[in-house]
C-alpha cells in the first residue's frame, strides 16, 4: 500500500465489511433465519428488512463497497484484495466470538496467527 490513507481506507473497508457480516448474523438470528423452501425466501427477506441489525449491515455494506472502490482507484488489487480479505476474516472471526460467543479454538487461533503473518508479508511486497 503506498499511503498512510490508503491502508485507513482498507481497514476501515473490511470493518465495514466484517460488520455487516457480523450485523447479517444478528439480523438473521433475530428474524429467525431464512426458509429452506424456495417459495419462502422473498417472503423471508421482507421480513428481514423489518430487522434494524439486518438493514444496518446492507447500508454498511453499501459504504464499505464505497471505500472499496476508492481503493481499487489508487492501489494495486494484487495487493489490496488479499489484504482486504484478510482483515476482514480476521474481524469477522474475533466479531463472532465476542458478540456471539462462538468457539475460539486452537485450530482458529493458529490460523489467524498464519493470516497475520501473511498480511505482513503480503504488506511488505
Amino acid at each position: 500500500m503506498t499511503t498512510v490513507g490508503s491502508w485507513i481506507l482498507l481497514l476501515f473497508c473490511a470493518a465495514l465489511q466484517a460488520g455487516a457480516n457480523l450485523l447479517f448474523r444478528g439480523g438473521l438470528l433475530q428474524g429467525g433465519g431464512l426458509p429452506d423452501q424456495v417459495p419462502g425466501i422473498l417472503r423471508g427477506l421482507l421480513g428481514l428488512l423489518r430487522q434494524p441489525l439486518f438493514v444496518v449491515g446492507v447500508v454498511s455494506y453499501v459504504l464499505a463497497a464505497l471505500v472499496w472502490m476508492k481503493i481499487l482507484a489508487a492501489e494495486p488489487i494484487t495487493l489490496c484484495y488479499p489484504l482486504l480479505v484478510s482483515f476482514t476474516f480476521l474481524f469477522v472471526t474475533m466479531g463472532g466470538a465476542w458478540f456471539f460467543r462462538e468457539p475460539l479454538g486452537v485450530a482458529k487461533v493458529v490460523g489467524l496467527a498464519v493470516i497475520v503473518v501473511g498480511i505482513l508479508v503480503v504488506s511488505k511486497s
